[in-house]
């Protein structure tokens, strides 16, 4: 059954942040799109009426719209989160900060009961340093610092609390088993007390919202790898035995992922769209979810890009998903 959606409403980002591979390749150009507003209204509407069916009666469906795209880019939104409330489904929002406006924030605030946890990609809060890691223009950062100021004061009042990522690299931040980033251009490789001393930068800054350090980024389906720029993921899977049997977080299983043109595929980490076996606009979610064409993108993926990624589930019980602490 489905558990939870990924729901994209676009196809585009506007930041080039140094960990992710649209700053490297761009958004994969068959899926840069707008979602209409009525096919998202027709697949939440599907999902709501299909709790005990093929969707998950016991389980809070949450709409986790993160396939390297910029939700706040959308020019729907408002309707957006009018409909996720109609139709009861949650949503995470994540977003660089760019575009969390003032009229942003004051519309989100109106939907607590929709938007229950905002993560906002913020790897410095220096200037020179924020344009470098983020690919932005630093005149850009006066505007992204009154939005964070604004959204300090005002989302603690409707008890929302957005989480600020500090993403870098420290040393000892490499996990043995590997899948981690390592080796990236415009990488910010700090020290540890310099990564630490941003981070307690912006807890000062921005006193009402989370601050949390990363800095254990994964390569996911290695495609960072394929670009010899990074990770050592690909490596560490030739010496996986067997062969891949499942996904560690169930997503081939548990999660519907929806493009902004309407394709369906199996994986959030899927950056090509490797793995898409249907498209939204011609059949039912119940169909597609029940189809013969998933389950044989299931079968092609674990023998395909799921052995790249830290996530995989090996037959040999023995030999611990990449990116484990084991």
């Amino acid at each position: 059954m489905i558990k939870h959606i990924n729901i994209d409403p676009n196809g585009l980002c506007n930041a080039k942040c140094w960990f992710c591979p649209v700053a490297y390749l761009g958004n994969p150009k068959d899926n840069i799109g707008t979602m209409s507003i009525e096919t998202m209204e027709s697949i939440l509407k599907q999902i709501h009426f299909g709790r005990g069916d093929f969707v998950d009666p016991n389980t809070v469906i949450v709409n986790n719209p993160i396939h390297f795209n910029e939700t706040l880019l959308y020019p729907y939104f408002s309707d957006m989160l009018r409909l996720h409330r109609k139709y009861n489904i949650k949503m995470f929002l994540f977003s660089n900060g760019v575009n969390l406006t003032r009229e942003k924030t004051d519309l989100i605030k109106k939907y607590p009961d929709v938007v229950t946890q905002i993560l906002l990609n913020v790897p410095s809060i220096e200037r020179e340093q924020w344009s470098k890691f983020t690919g932005f223009n630093p005149k850009i950062f006066d505007k992204l610092y009154d939005n964070l100021k604004y959204a300090n004061e005002v989302f603690p009042e409707f008890n929302m609390y957005p989480q600020i990522l500090v993403n870098g690299i420290s040393p000892g931040s490499k996990v043995e088993n590997g899948g981690w980033l390592e080796v990236l251009e415009n990488a910010p490789f700090y020290d540890d007390n310099e990564h630490q001393r941003i981070v307690n930068k912006m807890s000062e800054e921005f006193p009402n919202m989370g601050v949390v350090l990363r800095n254990n980024l994964s390569d996911r389906t290695s495609v960072l790898s394929d670009l010899n720029v990074i990770s050592n993921q690909k490596a560490i899977a030739k010496n996986q035995k067997g062969k891949v049997i499942g996904c560690g977080f169930k997503y081939p299983d548990e999660h519907l992922f929806v493009s902004a043109t309407g394709n369906v595929y199996l994986c959030c980490a899927d950056f090509n769209y490797e793995t898409v076996y249907e498209n939204i606009n011609n059949k039912t979610i119940k169909e597609i979810w029940q189809s013969a064409n998933r389950q044989e993108a299931i079968k092609k993926a674990y023998s395909d890009i799921c052995p790249g990624c830290f996530r995989a589930v090996w037959e040999n019980k023995n030999t611990p998903p990449l990116g484990s602490t084991v």
